[in-house]
């Protein structure tokens, strides 16, 4: 999905599978990233940025961690909803479904690559490595940390763009705005618990 959308996004409206692989994808995902944030916190990492939730800073991962499957999935259940609405509006015609997969499918090679292949080393085997004042990764210098992330970010939403345009099919002109206002949506609410 990641590298082709939207040839990948045409075999998979095809699949009888699809659901499944979104499914698996968020749960591969969730559980990976889960089970690093409470690794982190059994390593007396905190978060670096006081929460929002009512939880001790310095205990915040020991509860994200357990938490995670249930964040992504309430992310991507709003990221889909919000898709799915508004491209009902310029009359798409995809299925709630279909959206939802392609949302946990153009999440899941980003993610790996461009946040948890960097953030598990530091939260798992070298904690020190952590950039306490504003968070980060310290062992990288803040640029290419911005960098990392900024490109993960423009990757998973252009992805998720040309999917949006196939499943619902609607033209890339009317995906772009629909995309970007549901992904300002779902970001919105990850700030509240991203620390």
């Amino acid at each position: 999905m990641a590298v082709r959308p939207g040839r990948t996004t045409g075999r998979l409206l095809v699949d009888r599978g699809r659901l499944r692989y979104g499914i698996c994808a968020w749960l591969i995902i969730s559980i990976a990233y889960g089970l690093v944030a409470w690794i982190g916190g059994m390593n007396g990492l905190g978060a670096v940025v006081r929460p929002w939730l009512p939880i001790p800073a310095e205990r915040y991962y020991l509860w994200m961690g357990p938490f995670t499957p249930l964040i992504y999935l309430v992310n991507f259940l709003l990221l889909a909803g919000s898709l799915q609405l508004l491209a009902k509006i310029v009359r798409g015609q995809g299925s709630f479904e279909d959206t939802f997969v392609v949302v946990a499918l153009t999440f899941f090679l980003p993610v790996f690559l461009t946040m948890w292949a960097f953030e598990m080393p530091v939260l798992v085997f070298f904690p020190q490595w952590r950039r306490t004042e504003l968070g980060g990764l310290g062992y990288l210098p803040v640029w290419a940390d911005s960098a990392r992330q900024g490109i993960g970010l423009l990757w998973i939403v252009v992805t998720l763009t040309i999917a949006v345009s196939r499943v619902q099919r609607i033209s890339m002109w009317r995906a772009i705005p629909i995309t970007a206002v549901a992904a300002l949506l779902a970001w919105s609410v990850t700030l509240t618990y991203l620390r």
